[in-house]
């Protein structure tokens, strides 16, 4: 497993150097690739839509939420997010990958917009890849009363920040 160390100076996940980078699979980039794609204030959509699979769907939350089906769904699901909050960092605790999926452990840091105040998720996912080498599934596994915690919510006020459009896409 690859760990990003942190640089003391920024709090931010320093680069890695390029031997560490050589041990990672291509497809443990792209996850990381992507990841790093959310740190902007304005996410590069267009770069981040070409990393999936047309049919590639994401489950926000496992098990509690249905996967969302189709890469434009997908996508149109992390831009309503960035309505959330703001100024996200993705701190990777380690990855490791092979051809067919690459699993992260991850600190996300978030400001919510309506309150500025900044809150963390412990995360776990799991990215799969199809043979064309596209995201085909992506799955997070996090603790919604943490984040609910955090924000001092109620689960009805939790649940409103989910995805809105819970549809399978059946």
């Amino acid at each position: 497993m690859n760990a990003l160390p942190m640089n003391t100076a920024t709090k931010q996940p320093s680069q890695p150097q390029n031997s560490q980078l050589s041990n990672r699979s291509a497809q443990e980039q792209i996850v990381l690739n992507i990841l790093t794609l959310l740190h902007a204030k304005q996410p590069d959509f267009d770069t981040f839509t070409n990393a999936f699979a047309e049919n590639a769907y994401y489950q926000v939350h496992v098990p509690s939420i249905r996967p969302i089906k189709g890469r434009d769904r997908l996508v149109a699901e992390l831009a309503r997010q960035l309505e959330d909050y703001e100024d996200c960092r993705c701190e990777i605790i380690c990855s490791a990958g092979n051809n067919h999926r690459v699993f992260t452990e991850r600190r996300d840091h978030v400001t919510m917009k309506k309150s500025g105040q900044r809150i963390f998720s412990s995360v776990c996912a799991v990215f799969e890849f199809n043979a064309e080498q596209k995201i085909s599934a992506w799955r997070e596994y996090w603790d919604i009363r943490d984040i609910q915690y955090q924000l001092g919510m109620t689960e009805e006020q939790m649940l409103a920040l989910l995805p809105r459009d819970n549809k399978t896409g059946d």
